[in-house]
């Protein structure tokens, strides 16, 4: 049973169906209610309403932007250049997970090492680069290995 609860935990974060209240994100990122109302009416963060009167509810990146929004006021940003430096961040987030779901083509883990395939060279077809970052010093080093064929998957590409 905890293990089908935990699935659909997992299934639901990745969905980005998890809501919390207004309270709850203010106690998890100690950031007032009034201000949060405030950053919402500025669209800096958004909110969702199941009907009108209801509590708007938010999405746990609202949660992740707010805090990382919080951190940087808390380092002597305005809030404009905090709001802007955390989308700047997030952009990145995204394109990093981007990459690494379109692109990781193999992860091989032993005792030593754990390799990882993140895909094919643009000028060099013929090829793959493998990350490797070996235990215990976590010494990173990039290789070249064949290329491997992409089986269909998720996004159904195949190379």
């Amino acid at each position: 049973m905890a293990k089908q609860q935990g699935a659909l935990f997992k299934k639901m974060i990745e969905q980005n169906r998890l809501r919390i209240s207004l309270k709850e994100l203010s106690i998890a990122s100690g950031v007032s209610g009034r201000q949060l109302r405030y950053w919402e009416q500025k669209g800096y963060i958004k909110s969702e309403q199941s009907e009108v009167g209801k509590a708007h509810k938010y999405t746990l990146q609202t949660m992740y932007a707010v805090i990382t929004i919080k951190n940087f006021l808390d380092q002597g940003y305005t809030l404009a250049k905090a709001v802007e430096i955390e989308k700047r961040h997030r952009r990145v987030r995204q394109t990093v997970r981007r990459f690494i779901r379109n692109n990781i083509l193999k992860v091989q883990e032993s005792e030593d090492a754990l390799r990882v395939n993140i895909g094919q060279l643009a000028d060099h077809p013929e090829y793959d680069v493998e990350v490797v970052v070996a235990a215990p010093q976590e010494k990173v080093e990039l290789r070249l290995v064949e290329h491997q064929e992409r089986k269909s998957g998720k996004n159904g590409r195949k190379d």
